[in-house]
């Protein structure tokens, strides 16, 4: 972290020197200069985290009344990245503070695998490095009662299993087997990934939007990884079907109810691997009412690798869709998607309830 900051801070450069400070390079380069999770302009929540899937309306102490006139998403840039944990008991391997422990990181210029030894789980044993070596030892420590107890270590699972499996120099694939050992669909603290968003409203009652516009969105996030297999949760956070992390979505309501929107608009919204929607209705939300969404220049997923499908549906560009769950009660009028493109279907409306 000391090289990071004299790179990038003390001295100026604004990236890590990959020749002065090769490890910190490969472990912590940020190869696009923008964030690497999900990225919301505005975010309205009931009380608690935002960090896991979309809720629905069973959540206690929903938002009310909330009003947005005449508010502008100017610009919008992310790149999500997807990071694989190893699944032990029933969730992540993490060390105290939630961070994931990484076993299948890679170099951002070469691919090579940076804690262990190889890209195939049949030959790879620990090679470890300055995070996952600092991870092991509190996990160590912790599992030899080390800490004090005001330090609270209950988060963590990094398990003796893992410990064991470091010191006994083993094989990757006895650690983790099958592909369900392996958890998907998650960023560096194993939060559930969503995507870009511009307004995202969960959990809300009571929503008026005017005159509203969300201009130059864009993710450049990868399709996700193929190591958990063509699951469709694999986060068990996760309310939604597949890989999330790709997406870019101008307007969602999830878990919200009495929502009205009036003269909103997208553009510009881009997505190199993923499905791009301008409003999105998703979980349960019911009594929506959307009226004059105008949504223009879109791309979707036009990086898209067919036959790598795994857990990503194939990209889509739609003006409002609708969520299989959804309510009764949702009105569309004058919707309007001009110049977009996607890998697969290009829709007006798109109406996944039964």
């Amino acid at each position: 972290m000391n090289a990071v900051f004299e790179d990038v801070i003390e001295d100026g450069e604004g990236f890590i020197n990959p020749t002065e400070h090769p490890d910190a390079y490969a472990l912590f380069h940020n190869q696009h200069g923008i964030i690497d999770g999900n990225s919301y302009s505005f975010l309205v929540n009931p009380l608690g985290v935002a960090v896991n899937g979309f809720p629905d309306r069973s959540v206690a102490n929903p938002s009310r009344d909330i009003v947005f006139r005449d508010v502008s998403i100017l610009s919008q840039r992310a790149f999500v990245n997807e990071v694989v944990a190893v699944k032990q008991g029933n969730g992540p391997a993490i060390d105290p503070i939630g961070a994931v422990f990484m076993l299948k990181n890679t170099h951002p210029n070469t691919g090579a695998p940076i804690t262990v030894t190889s890209l195939e789980d049949g030959v790879a044993t620990y090679r470890g490095n300055a995070l996952a070596n600092a991870q092991a030892l509190v996990a160590k420590a912790a599992h030899n009662d080390e800490f004090p107890p005001f330090l609270n270590v209950s988060r963590l699972n990094i398990t003796p299993k893992i410990i064991d499996w470091i010191e006994s120099q083993g094989m990757l694939s006895d650690l983790v087997p099958t592909p369900t050992d392996y958890l998907c669909n998650g960023d560096t603290m194993f939060h559930v990934n969503k995507g870009v968003i511009g307004f995202k409203i969960d959990g809300a009652v009571g929503v008026r939007m005017r005159d509203t516009e969300a201009e130059n969105l864009e993710n450049l996030g990868l399709q996700g990884s193929s190591l958990c297999g063509e699951y469709k949760k694999s986060n068990p956070h996760a309310t939604l079907e597949g890989y999330g992390g790709a997406t870019v979505r101008a307007y969602t309501f999830a878990g919200s109810s009495d929502v009205r929107l009036k003269d909103v608009s997208a553009s510009n919204l881009w997505s190199l691997a993923g499905s791009v929607s301008g409003c999105e209705v998703l979980t349960d939300s019911d009594r929506i009412r959307v009226r004059d969404c105008d949504v223009h220049d879109v791309e979707a997923g036009l990086s898209f690798v067919e036959g790598e499908v795994g857990p990503n549906e194939t990209p889509t560009a739609t003006g409002v869709r609708i969520g299989a769950d959804a309510g009764k009660k949702i009105r569309t009028r004058a919707v309007r998607l001009d110049e977009a493109e996607a890998f697969g279907e290009v829709s007006t409306l798109k109406d996944l309830r039964p």
